[in-house]
C-alpha cells in the first residue's frame, strides 16, 4: 500500500505541479476502504471554481449510456432560493450557503445514473466528502489556476469578488484563488476516485475518457 501511495506522490508533483502529502493521501485511503460501496448513484465532479465541470457534466450525459441525468448544485440552490449565488452570499452570508449546499448535495446523490456537478466548495464539509465517498465515484476536473480564474471572471464567484466584504479584498482575483487553492487542493485528492485534466482536449473526448473509466464502477 505504501508503494502505492508514493507512487501516487509523484503523480501528484506531475500533476499539479505540487505534492499531496501522504498523510493525506492515507486518509483518503482508508476512509475508502472503510465504507462498503454499492454501484454508485452518482458520478460526481468536483474541482476548483472554473474548472469546466458544468460543461463537462452536460456532454457527459449528452454522450453515455449510463449517466442519464444532470445535477448541478450552484443551479439547484439557486433555483430553490430564486436567487442568484452572489445575492445569496450578499444576503445570507457564506455558512447559510454552506448548509444549504450539504442539502442539495445530499439529494443529488440519491438521484440513479446523474452527473451531479458540486461547486468548488463541496468539498470543505467533511460530511459531504463522507457522502461522495460512499455515494458516488468522484471525478476531480483540474485545470490550470490561471485558466479557472478567466473563466470565473464573469462575476459569479463571490469568493473571487473583491467587493464581497472579504478580509482580502485587496488582492486580485487570481492571488485570492491561490489562497483558497491552497486550503482546498487536499480535499478535493482526499475526495477524488479519478483525476482528470480538463485542458488539451475537446468535451467530447473528455467525457469518453471519464465514461470508459467509470464503467467498472457502475457495475
Amino acid at each position: 500500500r505504501d508503494w502505492l501511495l508514493h507512487q501516487a506522490s509523484a503523480a501528484s508533483q506531475l500533476l499539479l505541479s505540487q505534492t499531496v502529502p501522504l498523510e493525506d493521501m492515507r486518509q483518503a485511503l482508508e476512509m475508502r476502504t472503510s465504507v462498503q460501496k454499492p454501484a454508485p448513484r452518482a458520478l460526481a465532479l468536483v474541482g476548483f471554481m472554473g474548472a469546466g465541470k458544468s460543461a463537462l457534466g452536460q456532454t457527459i450525459v449528452a454522450h453515455s449510456k449510463r449517466w442519464k441525468q444532470f445535477y448541478d448544485t450552484d443551479a439547484e440552490i439557486e433555483r430553490c432560493m430564486g436567487m442568484s449565488i452572489p445575492e445569496l452570499f450578499a444576503e445570507k452570508g457564506e455558512p447559510f450557503f454552506r448548509n444549504l449546499e450539504r442539502e442539495v448535495l445530499a439529494e443529488g446523490l440519491l438521484r440513479a445514473n446523474t452527473v451531479v456537478v458540486c461547486g468548488g466548495g463541496v468539498v470543505l464539509d467533511d460530511i459531504n466528502r463522507q457522502r461522495l465517498a460512499e455515494h458516488a465515484t468522484s471525478v476531480w476536473v483540474c485545470t490550470q489556476l490561471e485558466t479557472a480564474v478567466e473563466r470565473a471572471a464573469d462575476g459569479s464567484r463571490p469568493l473571487l469578488d473583491p467587493h464581497n466584504g472579504s478580509p482580502n479584498k485587496e488582492k486580485t482575483p487570481l492571488e485570492r484563488a491561490q489562497q483558497i487553492w491552497q486550503a482546498r487542493r487536499h480535499l478535493y485528492a482526499q475526495t477524488a476516485d479519478l483525476v482528470v485534466r480538463n485542458e488539451g482536449r475537446s468535451l467530447e473526448e473528455m467525457a469518453m475518457v471519464i465514461d470508459d473509466e467509470t464503467e467498472a464502477s457502475f457495475h
